[in-house]
């Protein structure tokens, strides 16, 4: 019986931690949206709407201190300001079905 259990707790605890395909795909998609989101920084923070735009949907709406924008506001935006400095401390991506955060 104890063999058994033995047994048991080992099948569970391989099949909890090896990586299955949804686990690898679930990486392969929090790195490409991490490599958007960078695209997204370089492209602002260089003054170029015309690499940004691609990243954007046209109905995208864009919130920053409390105003609510959609595209051309910020594309018209990210051509104007003038970055002093900026960087991402830390970009964490949570993937939840077909979304992710």
């Amino acid at each position: 019986m104890k063999r058994a259990f033995e047994s048991g707790v080992m099948a569970l605890l391989v099949v909890l931690f090896s990586p299955s395909p949804t686990c690898a795909q679930s990486e392969a998609t929090q790195k490409a949206i991490v490599a958007l989101e960078q695209r997204w920084y370089d492209a602002e923070k260089a003054n170029r709407p015309d690499q940004l735009a691609p990243l954007l949907a046209d109905e995208m709406v864009n919130t920053f201190d409390g105003v609510v924008t959609g595209k051309q506001e910020l594309l018209a935006s990210a051509k104007s300001v003038k970055w002093k400095s900026g960087a991402y401390d830390s970009l964490r991506v949570l993937i939840f079905g077909d979304v992710g955060i």
